[in-house]
């Protein structure tokens, strides 16, 4: 019996949100959205090999979005990281 996640999954967060990721032999792997419990989408990216990477937004509680690269922990790295603001046409880019 395989007990592995396999495919898309919806999994409840502790905290009342919901987890939208597709799992490879009970890995996460590949495209991965997190809501919060009213429904507002707070982070979208993908993981490879059950860590985040590339290219990722998170939310800053509808006040704007962050988007750059996610180093393994999930977090915004690198020089490129942009703030857009909720107008989703004005921008900060990092140094």
């Amino acid at each position: 019996m395989n007990c592995r996640l396999q495919g898309y999954c919806e999994i409840a967060t502790n905290e009342g949100g919901v987890l939208e990721m597709t799992f490879e032999r009970g890995v996460a792997h590949g495209p991965a959205r997190r809501f919060s419990p009213d429904g507002a989408l707070q982070w979208s990216g993908r993981y490879r090999c059950g860590v985040p990477f590339g290219l990722c937004w998170r939310s800053n509680d509808g006040e704007g979005w962050y988007v750059g690269g996610c180093n393994r922990s999930g977090r915004m790295t690198g020089e490129g990281v942009v703030y857009l603001y909720p107008d989703l046409t004005t921008a900060l880019v990092g140094r």
